[in-house]
């Protein structure tokens, strides 16, 4: 005979598309938390690394009107494609692969109002799923707890 073992790890899941799928939270891993501040360090470091960069190449390639050239638009642009695909990597380390596909279906690369307006909206969802695991493991094992055992 085989005993089965069922434990709540803390794995909460939340429906963020038409099509049903989800993405995972890990309220219960405390490595989720330090993630979620590396990502959002990460995204800030990268943003202001971008904008100094995009306002280099404005610089650089000024054409004779005084205006950024096509070619600073394009590197300018591409800069802020390649920070916007390395944050949805980044995203897809907290929440799990295709994090940003499953949230936003047929945009190829979500741009950083897209994903800011994300973590603005899935903020609040992670704190009352953390409140609620965190509730039931404090009801769990309370002082007042009598154990499995006891009558």
């Amino acid at each position: 005979m085989v005993e089965k073992l069922t434990l709540d790890r803390g794995v909460r899941q939340i429906e963020v598309n038409d099509a049903g799928e989800c993405i995972t939270v890990m309220v219960g891993d405390t490595g989720f938390r330090k993630r979620m501040t590396q990502m959002l360090k990460y995204l800030k470091e990268k943003e202001t690394e971008v904008r100094r960069q995009q306002e280099a190449f404005a610089e650089k390639y000024k054409d004779e009107a005084d205006n950024p050239s096509l070619k600073a638009i394009d590197e300018a642009a591409s800069l802020y494609k390649n920070l916007c695909d390395d944050i949805s990597r980044e995203l897809d380390k907290v929440f799990g692969e295709g994090c940003l596909r499953k949230v936003f279906p047929g945009v190829e690369s979500p741009d950083i109002y897209l994903i800011t307006d994300f973590l603005e909206a899935v903020a609040p969802i992670i704190e009352k799923l953390s409140k609620e695991y965190n509730d039931s493991i404090n009801a769990k094992y309370s002082r007042n707890r009598k154990g499995a055992r006891s009558k």
